[in-house]
């Protein structure tokens, strides 16, 4: 039986380039090892090797004890803090997988000006952001761009949307620079 190796995003850490492990370091755990979720608390940290929280869910059995070992097995479909993201998709995001209030979200306002939203969202360095919209949500629609390359500070970034008609939807993506 082959096993398949599933890789972790590239997280920022000071042993990491590109995205892989540099030549001395230990792989991460494969999906069928007995290491995940087989640990005890004990004195665990609270992150493993690269930053990331633990525990995880690592069988995406809805129980998320320790791994064995330096580094948590992230399963790709497994949500630890049952808050409807992905854990990978939230280390990706940089919000915590172990925290349902930490979450990838756009906020709007009504500004003072007529036809104008405030729109809001919290900000994680090293990632970059793109708001986009559109008048209806109908799969035949096409998302346009208010704005790209809006790069994170780890504080609360703000945009301004002037808009003639009676409503908008709002989308923002994000890419880990």
């Amino acid at each position: 039986m082959a096993v398949e190796r599933l890789r972790r995003p590239s997280a920022p850490h000071p042993h990491r380039q590109s995205g892989h492990r540099l030549k001395g370091r230990l792989p991460d755990l494969l999906a069928l090892s007995p290491c995940i979720d087989a640990g005890i608390a004990g004195n665990a940290p609270s992150a493993d090797k690269d930053e990331v929280a633990r525990p995880l869910d690592g069988r995406n059995t809805g129980l998320a004890p320790y791994d064995i070992g330096a580094y948590e097995f992230i399963h790709p479909l497994a949500d630890t803090d049952h808050d409807g993201m992905a854990d990978i998709s939230e280390i990706i995001s940089g919000t915590n997988p172990l925290d349902p209030d930490s979450v990838h979200k756009i906020e709007a306002t009504a500004a003072p000006m007529q036809n104008q939203l405030v729109l809001r969202w919290p900000s994680v360095t090293s990632r970059s952001y793109t708001v986009e919209f559109k008048s209806a949500l109908d799969p035949a629609g096409v998302w346009q761009v208010l704005e790209s390359s809006i790069l994170g500070s780890g504080s609360i970034l703000e945009r301004r949307d002037t808009f003639q008609g009676t409503r908008r939807f709002y989308r923002l993506g994000m890419m880990k620079n």
